[in-house]
């Protein structure tokens, strides 16, 4: 029989949030009731939300150094 092919590990970070008693006790509910798992029912609601974002929203801010001049403060200054 041949090998089997090792497969790519994936990549993933870990997440922690905190909930109180009323929301995990209606997350778990609701849980049940759709037959999913917590975890499947936050992600599926996070891909909606970022789905619906505008492609802007999701670049990475580039900060500037406050020390840094600009050309219009040097003009605004004269």
């Amino acid at each position: 029989m041949p090998k089997k092919k090792k497969r790519k590990p994936l990549k993933s970070k870990k997440l922690i949030i905190k909930l109180g008693a009323s929301q995990m006790e209606l997350l778990n509910n609701f849980c049940i009731r759709h037959q999913t798992t917590p975890n499947k029912v936050i992600k599926q609601s996070l891909m909606t939300y970022l789905n619906n974002c505008k492609p802007e929203d999701l670049k990475p801010l580039e900060e500037v150094d406050p020390r840094q001049l600009d050309i219009f403060t040097m003009l605004d200054n004269n």
